[in-house]
């Protein structure tokens, strides 16, 4: 609708007057793109048109071929798994082909069928129809609109006439009728006729060649004959099959493109003027010689241009930005859907929000998703990519691999040996640069000493203290911090070169491992980041301490750091991610893969001038805001030399650009633009395709498959609390890259990562309420732009109910005073009548009191203790001993539950569950944990130094609170407990 699509006209008016050149053109390329095709799941070869409702889902319209099963009228697509959508119209087993497929602005999926003369409207969420025929009135549709103000408007085509409808409350009106001069032999059955609606007029051509403005309200229609004017051959076009596209403006300049048109113009009725836009040379031309219009446009009001040439293979896709600037756009289309080198395949439709960030080609070969690259933002340099420091505002001294030297000048765009009386200058590849006071640069030399470099000067001062050093950094004023190469600290004061040990128990202080990086506090504490964890080091105290806060995985080093305002310490990692150390209260933060990062191997840390953290990496460059959560990643087909980045090797410039220096050069990053490019991108939304619960009592699956949001809250009984969740997220460039993560309200304190799963079963949930919560986060560790919120009821059993058990408790007490009463009467009888009885043995005797003491016992006694019990499990059956060896083999693996047990003892989940139940009493989730916790008992009974937290991630409960949980309820008491307990028996 031309509302939604801007206004053009006065970036029009300003480039033409101007003069643009075509080597001025600039061009966009690819970054990223996806191709989905038959062999990756698409149902069908190619695709008309492609639409992604408020909730992310992805529609098709597709062309059928000889080659695809022409039985549904449309798709529902996931990336995975693919839905026939069916319209229920006639009689006939082929169903209709539409047209069109759009969505409305209440997120609805419309369109027409034209050889049925019908109008459609599909409820995305009921999956239903609602069918309006026009088959009353002559002619056939060929098209169907909906304006700005949310009116839909239908274009017939006769033999005689030009009509147009307004669809209101399922009402058709006829609002317009216009004499027709189209030879309907000739043109094209499938062809869609432009019609525009621009305010209160109507847009369309009575003929090939002239154009109608037809005003509403005063019923006014003014025609403009274009072949008086425009420079296309009368006859040829008046025969052509192919109508003519055309664009308008809210101003009424038309944007007019035809085969017959050597370029696309801009036609101004108000002057009868146009102006070519001839922006390519020869031999392409205007509109190829297709069904489908040569003019795409976005929702910037950014237009994409094509240009065919009959001879030559493919097409020129030219982006006309709404500032009146021209792209070259054909190797977007090229790269992304061609498989050979000289072939541009041409796209059936283009859709996008925004042309310069992200399109979905509708093409010949297939649907593909793909993101250009930045028009500018990312710069690198080939050289010099080790150690770095700020000489001044714009100049930056770096190191290679070779220890070469090399000065940068930012502004300049200059980068040089570092020549000092002809000499050149080097140092060890893994240096590290100090600055002191008079702005000198320190650094160690090759082999035994420091270099003291002035840049303002341009010389060197060379000073021997007799250590082979690997790394300096500065102190204060007067003083280095010196670490040698076999990992020695010392304190060097450069003044009066005296060197001074930092001495532990009367021996020179080994931090045990390469010094990676070095801060020094506003108390002139020194943190140091080694292979071996974190130092701390107080000189004036001589303290020192080496934290042990790295718990996960084996490797403790520390590549980098970065001390916040606050006083907590970002710390890079070589294996772990990003660990973020408060040292007033000694906790500690994790970012990695699973909260988005793009690698947990963290080599730099830089902070630019809004507060936003740069975090380079082992693969890709990260963007983290303020609240330390992934914005988005950037890699090499972002423009990055290389997505491998150096140690020792960030910095930033005066003016906020960031340096990163990568194993294939120096990477010059401006902020800013990086951010207005990725940060206005729209994020990817969840959805839910599929929920189904497990009955136990009829033994079968129940699946719901759509209409979500009228079954929530979803009420199960205690048998069917078994759930199995499928969710998607809409992200659709490498979805293999997806992962997912979850948190059950009420169960878990913290999210719970999935990875790439993108199912979730849940055991079965005590009677209760509660709300299960889903999010996403694609390749480029976006998090999705909503988190699913599934609410359950789990009910309780009817013997579990308040007025069972009151009933139940009344009755006790009827029975009770019944038999109490009997037992009275009868024991009066006995004592007037009968004889004491006699009992043949002991045994009939002790069970005659033990029946006497049952009934004169209180009805309602205390409950028993918990006590010490064991699985008490028939281990002897053969079928029992196998099942628990294949528990007891994943107790590790948290997501082990009862699908992956029937998966792994390759038996349906009925028939496992039957045969547990029979042997054991219990379902086969209870059955799984009994299991752990009779592990995590055993664990707890033995001397190790494991903790609590860790024995239960050995039983597969990393989550310490739930994990206590279902340990008290089975024994009576907390893990913690019970080890005491135990210990003080033994």
């Amino acid at each position: 609708m031309p509302g939604k699509r801007g206004i053009l006209l006065t970036a029009f008016v300003l480039f033409f007057l101007g003069s643009y050149s075509q080597d001025s053109m600039g061009v966009i390329l690819p970054s990223f793109f996806y191709i989905y095709n038959q062999e990756s799941g698409l149902p069908v070869i190619r695709t008309e048109s492609s639409h992604m409702d408020n909730n992310g889902r992805l529609w098709l319209a597709y062309n059928p071929t000889d080659k695809d099963l022409f039985s549904s009228t449309f798709y529902q697509f996931d990336g995975l798994n693919y839905q026939g959508i069916f319209i229920n119209s006639n009689t006939d087993s082929i169903q209709p082909k539409i047209q069109l497929l759009k969505q409305n602005l209440e997120g609805h999926l419309y369109g027409y069928l034209k050889e049925e003369k019908k109008i459609f409207f599909f409820d995305t969420e009921k999956y239903s129809f609602r069918l309006i025929s026009l088959e009353k009135y002559e002619g056939t549709i060929r098209n169907f609109i909906q304006d700005e103000n949310g009116q839909y408007y239908i274009y017939l085509l006769s033999s005689s006439s030009h009509q147009v409808f307004r669809l209101l409350n399922e009402k058709v009106e006829k609002i317009l009728e216009y004499p027709n001069n189209y030879d309907l032999k000739l043109l094209d059955r499938e062809a869609i006729l432009p019609i525009e609606k621009e305010g209160n007029n109507f847009w369309f051509f009575s003929d090939p060649t002239t154009l109608i403005q037809f005003n509403e309200p005063e019923q006014k229609a003014a025609s403009f004959p274009l072949h008086t004017l425009l420079p296309f051959e009368e006859g040829i076009i008046k025969n052509s099959k192919n109508p003519i596209t055309l664009k308008v403006r809210q101003n009424h300049t038309v944007l007019i493109a035809h085969r017959w048109l050597k370029y696309p113009i801009l036609f101004n009725p108000e002057s009868f003027t146009f102006k070519e836009l001839d922006i390519v040379p020869e031999p392409w031309r205007g509109a190829y010689s297709n069904k489908k219009p040569p003019i795409y446009w976005d929702e910037k009001g950014n237009i994409i241009l094509v240009y065919f040439h009959p001879e030559l293979t493919g097409c020129k896709y030219i982006l006309l930005e709404n500032n009146g600037r021209f792209w070259d756009y054909t190797p977007i289309i090229k790269n992304s859907i061609s498989n050979k080198p000289n072939k541009v395949l041409r796209t059936n439709s283009i859709q996008s929000e925004n042309f310069f960030k992200h399109a979905i080609l509708n093409t010949q070969r297939g649907l593909c998703f793909v993101q250009p690259a930045l028009k500018a933002g990312i710069h690198h340099y080939k050289q010099g990519n080790r150690g770095m420091i700020n000489l001044d505002n714009d100049q930056f001294l770096v190191t290679n691999d070779a220890g070469h030297l090399w000065k940068f000048d930012l502004l300049q765009k200059d980068i040089s040996r570092l020549n000092i009386d002809k000499k050149l200058v080097r140092t060890k590849f893994d240096a590290s640069f100090a600055e002191t006071e008079n702005q000198f640069i320190w650094f160690p030399k090759r082999f035994v000493g420091l270099n003291q470099y002035d840049y303002k000067n341009d010389s060197i001062a060379v000073f021997e203290v007799g250590l082979k050093i690997g790394k300096v950094y500065a102190y204060h004023d007067k003083e280095l911090i010196l670490v040698s190469i076999d990992n020695k600290v010392y304190l060097y004061n450069y003044l009066n070169q005296e060197l001074k040990p930092l001495v532990e128990d009367g021996e020179v202080l080994d931090i045990q491992g390469h010094c990676n990086d070095v801060w020094v506090d506003e108390g002139k504490n020194i943190w140091m980041a080694s292979q071996e964890g974190l130092w701390f080091i107080n000189p004036q105290e001589k303290a020192y301490k080496h934290l042990d806060i790295i718990r996960q995985g084996n490797d403790k080093q520390i590549m980098c750091i970065y001390p916040e305002n606050n006083g907590r310490l970002w710390l890079g990692t070589l294996f772990n991610g990003i660990y973020i150390y408060d040292p007033t209260k000694g906790s500690v933060e994790i970012i990695n893969e699973s909260k988005g990062l793009s690698n947990n191997k963290v080599v730099g840390i830089q902070e630019d001038k809004e507060g936003m953290l740069w975090v380079s990496t082992y693969y890709g460059l990260n963007l983290l805001n303020k609240d330390r959560q992934v914005l988005t990643s950037l890699f090499k087909e972002d423009g990055l030399s290389e997505n491998e980045f150096n140690r020792w090797s960030s910095g930033k410039s005066a003016n906020g650009q960031l340096l990163f220096g990568g194993i294939r050069g120096l990477n010059i990053i401006e902020p800013k633009q990086i951010k207005d490019h990725f940060l206005g991108q729209p994020k990817a939304k969840m959805y839910l395709s599929q929920l189904s619960f497990f009955d136990k009592k009829n033994e079968i699956d129940t699946i719901l498959k759509r209409d979500f949001k009228n079954k929530f809250p979803l009420q199960l009984s205690a048998n069917k609390s078994s759930l199995q969740l499928e969710f998607r997220l809409a992200s659709y460039i490498h979805p293999e890259e997806n992962t997912f993560e979850y948190l059950i309200d009420g169960v878990e304190e913290q999210w719970i990562y999935l990875g790439n799963k993108h199912n979730l079963q849940i055991p079965e949930l005590a009677p209760g309420h509660y709300s299960i919560f889903i999010r996403g986060r694609d390749f480029r560790g976006r998090l999705s732009e909503n988190t699913l919120e599934i609410p359950i009821v789990i009910k309780r059993s009817f013997f579990q109910s308040s007025w069972f058990k009151l009933s139940l408790f009344l009755f006790l007490i009827t029975m009770g005073g019944f038999l109490f009463r009997n037992y009275q009467f009868q024991r009066k009888t006995s004592n007037n009548t009968i004889p004491e009885p006699t009992f043949s043995n002991e045994t009939q005797k002790q069970q005659s009191e033990a029946a006497l003491h049952f009934l004169e016992s209180p009805l309602l006694s205390t409950p028993a203790t918990n006590q010490e019990l064991s699985i008490g499990y028939p281990l002897e059956d053969p079928f029992i001993q196998l099942i628990q060896k294949e528990i007891e083999k994943n107790l590790k693996n948290e997501s082990f539950g009862v699908e992956e047990l029937c998966q792994s003892m390759n038996m349906s989940r009925s028939k496992v569950y039957k045969k547990i139940k029979a042997l054991t009493g219990e379902s086969t989730s209870h059955f799984i944990r009994s299991i752990r916790l009779q592990k995590s008992k055993e664990l707890l009974e033995q001397k190790s130094d494991l903790s609590i937290s860790e024995i239960g991630f050995q039983v597969g409960y990393p989550n310490l609170k739930y994990f206590s949980r279902i340990f008290g309820e089975k024994y009576g008491m907390s893990p913690r407990q019970y080890r005491k307990k135990y210990q003080n028996t033994q």
